[in-house]
C-alpha cells in the first residue's frame, strides 16, 4: 500500500486549488454548415428550370428549380458539402447531365440499362449508391442487383435522384474537393476528369454560370 505524507497532501491540495482558480478553457471546433442553394440561383444557372410546361417531351422526369432545390440541399447536408465551389461543381454536373433537370434516365446514345439519376450515373455505381442508403435497403435487396430495378428505386425519391452527384464526389473524388472548392477552372477540370468525362461539350459554361450564381471564389 502506498502512503502519502501530510505535507505532500497539503502541497497537492494547494496546487489543485490554485489551478482551479483559473477559468476552464474548452477547445471546441464548430462544424461547418452545409451549403444551401436557392431556386432563384438554380434558375440563374439554368433558366429553363423555371417551368416544365415547355418541356413536356420529357414526360414525368422534368422537375423545376423550386422542386429540385430542397433535394439538392438535402444532398449537401447528407454528404457534407459546405463550400460554394463544391456546390457549383455538383450543380453544373447535374444540370449538364440531366439536360437542365429534364431527365432522370439515360435516353440518348448507346443504351445503358440502369444508367441515370440526375448525374446520369453508370449502372454499377447506381447499385453501389443504392446499397449505401439505409432507408431503402429492403427495396434494394429485393432488386437483387438488377440495374434497371435499382435505378427505378432511386429515381422514385427526389432526395436520392438528386443525391447521386454528391455521393460520387465524396466517395470517389475526395482528392479533387479542395481544388473544386477554390472555384477555379483547374479544380473543375480535375473533378470532370475524376468523373471520367471531358471538360468540353458545354460543361465549362455550366461551371462558370454556377460559380457566378453561387458566389464561389475564383482562383
Amino acid at each position: 500500500m502506498h502512503t502519502i505524507s501530510l505535507c505532500s497532501a497539503l502541497a497537492l491540495l494547494s496546487l489543485t486549488c490554485a489551478t482551479s482558480a483559473y477559468p476552464q478553457i474548452r477547445l471546441q471546433s464548430k462544424a461547418e454548415e452545409p451549403f444551401t442553394v436557392t431556386a432563384a440561383q438554380l434558375e440563374a444557372i439554368m433558366s429553363t428550370t423555371k417551368s416544365c410546361t415547355a418541356n413536356s417531351h420529357s414526360g414525368d422526369e422534368c422537375v423545376t428549380a423550386h422542386e429540385a432545390a430542397p433535394w439538392i440541399n438535402h444532398s449537401f447536408q447528407t454528404y457534407g458539402i459546405t463550400t460554394a465551389g463544391e456546390a457549383a461543381g455538383l450543380i453544373a454536373t447535374i444540370g449538364k447531365e440531366s439536360g437542365d433537370f429534364l431527365y432522370a434516365r439515360h435516353h440518348f446514345g448507346a443504351p445503358q440499362v440502369g444508367q441515370g439519376t440526375r448525374n446520369m450515373q453508370m449502372p454499377n455505381f447506381n447499385i453501389m449508391y443504392a446499397q449505401s442508403i439505409p432507408a431503402i435497403k429492403d427495396q434494394v435487396a429485393a432488386a437483387n442487383g438488377d440495374a434497371g430495378k435499382t435505378l427505378e428505386i432511386l429515381v422514385s425519391y427526389g432526395d436520392y435522384d438528386f443525391g447521386s452527384a454528391a455521393w460520387f464526389l465524396t466517395t470517389y473524388c475526395q482528392q479533387v474537393r479542395s481544388g473544386l472548392a477554390s472555384g477555379g477552372d483547374d479544380g473543375w477540370n480535375a473533378y470532370v476528369t475524376c468523373l471520367g468525362a471531358s471538360p468540353g461539350d458545354g460543361r465549362l459554361d455550366y461551371w462558370h454560370r454556377a460559380v457566378q450564381a453561387l458566389g464561389a471564389k475564383t482562383t
